[in-house]
């Protein structure tokens, strides 16, 4: 009586194939554009050639058995996480397990065929380089307690460095190892962190220096050419090479703003976690102009930025919050 389910198998009946010892089969495709998209039960009816054409659900009388598909029940499981703060992202579906695992694909990929997020940002003069997601890893699931048929991803506040937006792709432990990028063929959702995204600046001492926003790049050191490559920021892989528009994220709006953390070269000094440096840019954070930049004034000993070093630029989106606190600025 029931018409197929269109979410799988094509939306349409399938022609069976004979096997050479006698008895057929069933041969359907995977992949995330494949046959079997996503997890859950169907029934399997049975329509015999002989009988009718097998045009109308009325000739799929014979219950074959019950199709069992583990995975995520849809790939419309989208979810919102904030660069910088902890973050648990739920999976439901059918027969998931604590031996099954996440990828986390730059958007743009393919669950099945790109591998995970691994890439770096940085540029040639910036000395800390960073995962942009997860550490780069394959994810572990846990339960989900008191919700059978759940399972979710536990991500720490050093797993969610920088905005950007990446697909969750999924493996279920029978479906090989989950060690590489073939195993997780299963759509989860869309995954959106807010905040900036990953970006380095260089400025020179007691000059002006923009961040962000439409400017050409020489003005950001006071329009000393010497120093242009150093000062155009980089979002990795693309290098800018012109204007400096690249203070840009999920979710950033002018009004957000920036502290400048005095970075020890080791992962303890955490955005979120330690002040901001008193001897620069008056200790105070700066908010994001409307033209999308953070203005450091120069001018000699008396300017934002009196001398050199190497400092995290900490950011706190205005819908947190006021920005006020030092925990607030979490996204680095």
């Amino acid at each position: 009586r029931s018409y197929s389910d269109y979410r799988i198998g094509g939306d349409r009946t399938r022609q069976l194939a004979a096997l050479p010892g006698g008895g057929v089969q069933l041969v359907l495709s995977g992949g995330q554009a494949g046959d079997l998209p996503l997890g859950g039960e169907w029934l399997m009816c049975y329509c015999a050639s002989g009988y009718g054409g097998c045009s109308l659900p009325s000739h799929f009388a014979a219950l074959a058995g019950v199709f069992t598909v583990l995975g995520p029940s849809t790939n419309t499981q989208d979810q919102a996480c904030s660069a910088g703060l902890p973050c648990n992202l739920v999976c439901q579906g059918q027969g998931l397990s604590t031996s099954d695992k996440v990828a986390f694909v730059a958007r743009g990929g393919v669950c099945g065929v790109t591998d995970r997020d691994t890439q770096l940002t940085g540029n040639a003069h910036a000395v800390n380089r960073r995962f942009v997601i997860g550490g780069g890893a394959y994810h572990s699931v846990v339960d989900v307690a008191g919700q059978p048929g759940r399972v979710q991803v536990v991500l720490t506040r050093a797993d969610l460095p920088q905005g950007g937006v990446w697909y969750m792709c999924y493996c279920t432990a029978n479906n090989g190892g989950c060690d590489d990028a073939s195993d997780f063929k299963a759509l989860v959702g869309i995954l959106t962190v807010q905040g900036v995204y990953p970006q380095d600046f260089h400025c020179v001492a007691g000059a002006r220096c923009s961040i962000g926003g439409s400017v050409d790049a020489s003005s950001n050191v006071g329009g000393s050419s010497a120093f242009i490559a150093t000062t155009v920021p980089v979002r990795w892989p693309i290098t800018v090479t012109a204007a400096t528009a690249e203070l840009s994220g999920e979710d950033v709006v002018s009004g957000d703003k920036a502290a400048l953390v005095l970075d020890s070269g080791s992962e303890l000094n955490f955005c979120g976690n330690d002040a901001l440096d008193s001897r620069i840019a008056n200790g105070s954070s700066r908010a994001i102009d409307s033209d999308f930049k953070l203005i450091y004034d120069g001018s000699d000993a008396a300017g934002d930025l009196p001398f050199g070093g190497r400092w995290k630029i900490c950011f706190c989106l205005s819908n947190r919050g006021s920005c006020a606190q030092t925990s607030d600025f979490t996204d680095r």
